[in-house]
């Protein structure tokens, strides 16, 4: 895990996304340590066909992780 989190720092923005949303559901350690290193959930917008970024439910996350200490 150590590992994992040192790589994330020489990570670009797209590499963290991209990990995230392809990030199996049960692996949560892994997936708070990407939102901690900044990835940001995102969805297909159905009308444009472009991805969004969800920057409410990062950002709950990311606050969340402060208050707890992690």
């Amino acid at each position: 895990m150590k590992l994992f989190e040192f790589s994330l720092v020489f990570s670009s923005q797209d590499a963290l996304n991209k990990a995230l949303t392809e990030m199996s559901q049960d692996k949560t350690d892994y997936i708070l340590a990407l939102v901690k290193a900044g990835a940001n959930y995102k969805y297909q917008d159905g009308y444009r066909g472009k991805q969004v970024e969800l920057m409410q439910i990062s950002e709950t996350i990311r606050y969340i992780l402060n208050k707890i200490g992690k």
